[in-house]
């Protein structure tokens, strides 16, 4: 072979490698979750399992009774005692924001869940008390176990709430005496880290 027509061949070869590792395959793509459709003046209520992406809207309240979800990227303004409320397992609420819930005769909670492999992510709270709420205890994040079972397996990291009136972290488990605890299950095996909590009161 010529020397022209072996270093042809050379670049050929090296073109069709660099093809197809740069090339990823069609298989290997993932499309990004789409904007959930929401209304700023109603509560978003999810029953089926899936990802819910706010893409920055506002809503007035979440509430979720379903596992294998994900929350993400909403805006709770104006929610009825707790920004976002979760039952399920599999459940991971990240990069949201809540402020100013509305005490209506019930704790007043920026997050409240209950659930096995509960994961709470990079979201924020402020100013989450909405009107007159002295007679409320006011928590970041609360969960217990009076009528539901324990959560295990439960990460809260990278959070941050500001100026939360009582607890950050309020859980009360199975074997807890101090009126909300007394459920069945087990709550065990939590990773609290990296989260900015500004609480003053218990």
């Amino acid at each position: 072979m010529s020397r022209p027509k072996a270093l042809a061949a050379v670049c050929a070869a090296f073109m069709l490698l660099l093809t197809l590792v740069v090339a990823p395959p069609a298989a290997a793509a993932t499309a990004a979750a789409a904007c959930t459709p929401v209304s700023s003046t109603q509560t978003l209520e999810i029953t089926k399992r899936g990802v819910y992406d706010g893409c920055g809207k506002t809503v007035r309240g979440i509430e979720n009774t379903a596992s294998d979800v994900t929350i993400q990227n909403f805006i709770s303004k104006g929610a009825s005692n707790y920004g976002i409320w979760s039952y399920g397992k599999n459940v991971t609420i990240k990069n949201n924001t809540v402020t100013k819930v509305l005490y209506k005769g019930n704790d007043l909670d920026g997050i409240r869940f209950f659930g096995d492999e509960t994961k709470l992510l990079n979201n924020r709270v402020y100013n989450v008390e909405g009107n007159d709420s002295r007679d409320a205890h006011v928590d970041f994040i609360q969960t217990f176990t009076m009528t539901r079972p324990g959560s295990s397996n439960v990460v809260i990291q990278g959070n941050r709430c500001e100026n939360i009136r009582h607890q950050c972290v309020m859980a009360e488990g199975p074997r807890s005496t101090d009126g909300g605890g007394g459920g069945g299950g087990i709550s065990r095996d939590w990773l609290i880290a990296d989260n900015q909590f500004e609480c003053y009161g218990n």
